[in-house]
């Protein structure tokens, strides 16, 4: 919880790694921040790359990844 008017001083960051087949990521996060604070938080995940996806029918899949583009 992060109290009214208070800046958080630093920004804020979790990781999650997948390293088995047939796994799933089910973190949860919850970051509190009473009226007039300020907290930045980034959150990243990553896995070996696959050579397969496992949808079939009836079944849908979209992924969405965010990179630093800058480098």
């Amino acid at each position: 919880m992060l109290p009214k008017g208070v800046r958080c001083p630093m920004e804020l960051s979790t990781y999650f790694r997948i390293n088995a087949e047939k796994t799933g990521q089910f973190e949860r996060t919850i970051l509190v921040a009473d009226e007039d604070s300020y907290v930045s938080y980034i959150e990243g995940c990553s896995a070996p790359v696959r050579d397969r996806l496992s949808v079939t029918r009836r079944q849908w899949w979209k992924s969405s990844s965010i990179k630093n583009a800058a480098r």
